[in-house]
């Protein structure tokens, strides 16, 4: 959360539309190592079956990404929240999200 919102560069980069076709071998190669990452901190957490680790990945970008996007459109502006402030919350609610058993259609 605190790279993309420092640096404006989030996962709407990473995985922009048209990148496939660039052919760009170090390009994938840092996406898929990105997702490995992220399914080995889901993975960590405890057992559970890879489709649920995924959809827990699929819920902790979509968490980063909002409070990256949210911060960035100025919404904790008006509370004065740092980026250090926005980060911490992110990562207390990410904890919060890794803790409760995955349930999903």
């Amino acid at each position: 959360m605190r790279f993309a919102a420092t640096r404006g560069a989030g996962f709407n980069v990473i995985y922009a539309p048209g990148l496939e076709e660039l052919d760009d071998h170090e390009l994938a190669d840092a996406g898929r190592e990105l997702m490995d990452v992220l399914l080995q901190v889901a993975e960590d957490t405890g057992p559970r079956p890879t489709g649920d680790s995924l959809f827990l990945v699929e819920a902790l970008v979509s968490l980063a990404h909002g409070y990256a996007t949210l911060c960035t459109d100025g919404f904790f502006a008006r509370g004065g929240y740092t980026v250090d402030d926005i980060a911490d919350r992110a990562a207390d609610n990410s904890r919060r999200l890794l803790a409760t058993p995955v349930a999903h259609h």
